[in-house]
Parts: structure tokens; C-alpha cells; sequence
């Protein structure tokens, strides 16, 4: 699997998942976070900013924050694999309409929702410390668009939490 952005929100729990499925895990990140994405359980680890040629022949490639889209990673994927764009644009939903008619290499972008089996699985990997959190900055619910600009800036380590407070 390569998992391009495995050091933000998504990334960082799915480098975790495929361990835990005991695939073979290449992160992308930033070099100040290789440590972190060995921790959590990548094989091998990328610097986009110093390596532009990410390997070909992965059966996955999960694009977490959407960097470039199906176009910029179908020459990494093997005959058959999967191009998964949790956060997909325009192009990958295109993309994945074009590539289910045909072609070995598929597109499949993939709008998310919660379901009970998968977050009881995602409990129970917490449970046998097969899965942590890894919090960047934490937010006060005044400081909600201090947060949001910290999001959409990048550079995030795991995630970003906003705490509600009752009012008295």
C-alpha cells in the first residue's frame, strides 16, 4: 500500500489499519515526520518533497488528502490495482465512473460515513493498542476558525481537536 499523506487526520489511522491487515505500508510524508510513520507502522517511508518517483506495482494507493488525484498515481499502481481518494475532487469521481467500464487500473472515490461494525473494530484495535491517536493541537470551541485555518494550512501531525465546554 502506498499511503501518501500519512501524517495528517486520515493518514496517520490508515498507515495503523494496513499494519494491522499486515500489508506492506510505503508512507509519504514530510522527512520531520518519518519517525512518526514508522511508529505507527509504516515499512517504508517517502519524502515527496525530495523524491517525485514513488515505485509502481502497489495494489493500493490511498491519496488521503487528495495530492494530485488518480491521474498523478496511476502509473503507481500494479495491473488491477485501486486508487482511493477518501477526499475526492471533481476528476476522481469522474475518474471512477471511467475506470469501472474499463481499465485495469481503477478510481474509486469514496465518500465516507460512519457505521457501527466499523467503528466498534476501529474500538476494539484502541483497545488492544493497535490503533492511538495522535493529537496535534487542541482547540478551545471560541478558537473554531483558528482550527479550520490550521486544517486547511496542512502541515498537521494526526489531528486537530476542538473541545466543547458547557456553560454554566
Amino acid at each position: 500500500v502506498l499511503n501518501v499523506d500519512t501524517s495528517e487526520g486520515v493518514g496517520h489511522y490508515a498507515v495503523q489499519n494496513e499494519r494491522a491487515a499486515e500489508d506492506h505500508v510505503v508512507g509519504v510524508c514530510r522527512s520531520p515526520n518519518a519517525a512518526l510513520n514508522r511508529d505507527l507502522g509504516a515499512d517504508d517511508v517517502i519524502d515527496y518533497r525530495t523524491q517525485t518517483d514513488f515505485g509502481d506495482g502497489y495494489d493500493i494507493v490511498l491519496d488521503a488528502v487528495g495530492n494530485g488525484g488518480f491521474t498523478a498515481f496511476r502509473g503507481c499502481l500494479s495491473g488491477g490495482g485501486r486508487y482511493v481518494a477518501p477526499n475526492p475532487g471533481a476528476g476522481d469521481i469522474l475518474w471512477t465512473l471511467l475506470t469501472r467500464a474499463s481499465g485495469s487500473r481503477r478510481c474509486n472515490a469514496m465518500l465516507f460515513r460512519s457505521r457501527g461494525k466499523d467503528l466498534e473494530l476501529l474500538a476494539q484495535m484502541a483497545g488492544r493498542n493497535e490503533l492511538r491517536s495522535v493529537v496535534d493541537k487542541t482547540f478551545s470551541l471560541e478558537d473554531l476558525a483558528q482550527a479550520h485555518r490550521s486544517s486547511m494550512a496542512g502541515r498537521v501531525r494526526g489531528k486537530l481537536v476542538v473541545v466543547l465546554t458547557a456553560k454554566d
